[in-house]
């Protein structure tokens, strides 16, 4: 949306190697799988770790690197992320639960109220029979 250019977009994380690696010919984006199914990411070009990258600090902005944009779009940029991250979660929730989600009862419908085991009697807990 903004025309900013993306190194590198990983499904997964790739420590010390990646599983696939992909690269079109008439792109920037190099495009990969990792080992490491925690999450994923993307580098964005321009978006550097002053303390990591201090090569590409010394050359002068280029107008589709993050660092280049005014500050509303990079927030934007970075909500955008974390935005996605969270309707992907919840999304992925919503699945599991539809899957193999169970009936819910409520508790005034539970003809024989709770039935606490053992363990949760010894801290506490005590069966409610109505």
């Amino acid at each position: 949306m903004f025309k900013t250019r993306v190194e590198k977009f990983c499904l997964f994380f790739d420590p010390w190697f990646t599983l696939f690696k992909f690269k079109p010919k008439h792109s920037d984006t190099e495009y990969g799988i990792g080992w490491l199914p925690l999450g994923g990411y993307v580098k964005i070009a321009g978006m550097i770790d002053e303390s990591m990258d201090t090569e590409q600090m010394k050359q002068p902005m280029q107008p589709w690197e993050f660092r280049a944009k005014p500050a509303w779009q990079r927030l934007l940029i970075m909500v955008g992320g974390v935005l996605f991250n969270f309707l992907l979660a919840l999304f992925i929730y919503s699945m599991i639960l539809f899957t193999w989600g169970d009936e819910y009862i409520p508790v005034q419908k539970a003809p024989l109220g709770m039935d606490f085991n053992e363990t949760a009697k010894a801290i506490g807990f005590r069966d409610a029979i109505s």
